[in-house]
């Protein structure tokens, strides 16, 4: 777990974890018992995935789609 003063966070501040599995981590726990916004890696892998496939194939594909299987395979 990152090194982090979670006295210092607030509701104010934005908190965000790249780890994919577990994707609900202590980290955004601790930071979201302190009122923080969190927010996982999922979002940021899928428009990664979504960008790459587009640049290199030209295909867009469902983002709701993808999202939804991250979710089945790491819950």
């Amino acid at each position: 777990m990152p090194d982090v003063d979670f006295a210092s966070l607030n509701p104010a501040t934005v908190v965000a974890d790249m780890i994919v599995n577990p994707r609900d981590t202590k980290f955004l726990s601790l930071a979201h018992d302190r009122g923080c916004r969190t927010t996982d890696s999922h979002g940021m892998q899928v428009n990664q995935a979504i960008a790459g496939i587009a640049f290199r194939t030209g295909v867009k594909v469902d983002g709701k789609v993808m999202r939804r299987t991250l979710a089945e395979i790491f819950g």
